[in-house]
């Protein structure tokens, strides 16, 4: 195999393709994460969640995920939660990016 970018987009998609089968089999989703490579070998994350409906997916994930921001008021249920900023616009919670620099709280 010649690793480089654009064969490990082939190599994702039929990677997807031969996984349909399982999760059908198993009724999860599987998802392979961000493919990082070298010249001779590759590595990724593989993911599986109980369950086929993305909706109820992204729900778990921000349930799972939600104590990391619990000190900016956060708690578990508040995935969808619509807000009015200070903006005064309406906003929803769908998630978090935790690969984002460090957020912290502060006194305004």
């Amino acid at each position: 195999m010649n690793i480089n970018s654009s064969e490990l987009d082939k190599f994702k998609e039929d990677f997807e393709a031969a996984m349909v089968s399982l999760q059908e089999k198993y009724d999860v989703t599987i998802t392979l994460g961000p493919i990082t490579y070298y010249k001779n070998d590759f590595s990724a994350s593989l993911t599986v969640d109980n369950g086929r409906d993305p909706e109820e997916i992204r729900c778990r994930r921000f349930n799972r995920n939600v104590w990391k921001y619990k000190f900016l008021g956060f708690e578990e249920g508040m995935y969808r939660r619509i807000f009015i900023a200070d903006d005064e616009k309406r906003y929803a919670i769908l998630g978090f990016n935790t690969k984002a620099k460090k957020v912290s709280a502060c006194n305004s």
